[in-house]
């Protein structure tokens, strides 16, 4: 244990660390990937909006999740806004992709295209953003151009929000890891519609809960996948696998202990990373 906090939804890691993967608040340089940083939404916006930076008057509605570019762009799915943001590094905030306050599903460049709930969101290699938004995976271009690269059924989720996607991370090769309340699934990014599924189960809904149920997603150097699973563990599938394997807990067992790979126990792990060595 590093750290105890009331309520850690994110792992902030920016590029100088030299981490390869996303844990709600920060993907490196090459974009591995980031996984949500606020269940339901609390990241930072409860309320009434989170002060923007550098910027008077700027704020955010609830930011659900961060990631960076290799430039120090910090890039952040505002979901009651609607909208991309990004904070530039010298804090300049302005609004990357959809129109703040309006909510749809459109195609577009930069304020004339539309979501309907951002919530995580990655960068990949070229510097390319991916987002997930309601039962869609958006793409935003390094110019500001969104396309849709996938949209799942609302049947996979028995039409519960609080089961869509909420975690999203970008592989090396060309894949998407993708979480949701009821499996976590690799997208091809070559032929989306040929996705498959790494594990199945269901994820533990709180009451009172409305938003998507986040899990903590990450990919390391060698594209290998470490996901909190639907089994209170965090599995691992290296690239290519068809499945996920345990990594660290016992499955089924959640706890708070320290410990090795079999006896160290987690609650609700909402956020991963991978740093520049190797350590989750």
């Amino acid at each position: 244990t590093l750290a105890l906090t009331p309520a850690p939804y994110g792992v902030p890691v920016n590029q100088a660390s030299g981490a390869r993967g996303g844990g709600g608040a920060a993907a490196a340089p090459g974009g591995r990937g980031a996984a949500p940083a606020a269940p339901g939404g609390r990241g930072g916006g409860r309320g009434g909006g989170l002060p923007g930076a550098g910027v008077p008057g700027e704020s955010f509605g609830r930011p659900t999740d961060v990631t960076w570019d290799s430039a120090g762009n910090l890039y952040v799915a505002d979901q009651s806004n609607f909208a991309i943001r990004k904070v530039a590094s010298d804090g300049t905030v302005s609004t990357f992709a959809g129109k703040r306050g309006t909510s749809g599903t459109k195609n577009g460049t930069g304020t004339n295209a539309l979501f309907t709930q951002p919530s995580a969101i990655t960068i990949d290699g070229n510097s390319d953003l991916y987002v997930t938004d309601g039962v869609a995976i958006r793409k935003i271009t390094p110019d500001g151009t969104v396309s849709t690269v996938i949209t799942f059924a609302t049947s996979d989720f028995s039409g519960d929000t609080r089961l869509y996607p909420g975690g999203i991370a970008a592989d090396g090769a060309g894949n998407l890891i993708v979480t949701t309340g009821v499996d976590t699934r690799r997208v091809p990014l070559a032929n989306p519609n040929r996705w498959t599924k790494l594990e199945t189960g269901a994820v533990e809904i709180l009451p009172g809960t409305t938003e998507p149920v986040t899990r903590g997603v990450a990919v390391n150097a060698d594209d290998t996948a470490y996901v909190a699973d639907l089994k209170k563990t965090v599995s691992r599938a290296t690239s290519g696998a068809s499945s996920l394997t345990t990594f660290v807990g016992t499955p089924g067992q959640t706890g708070k202990d320290d410990g090795n790979a079999t006896t160290a126990r987690f609650q609700q792990v909402v956020a991963l990373t991978v740093h520049k060595n190797g350590d989750l």
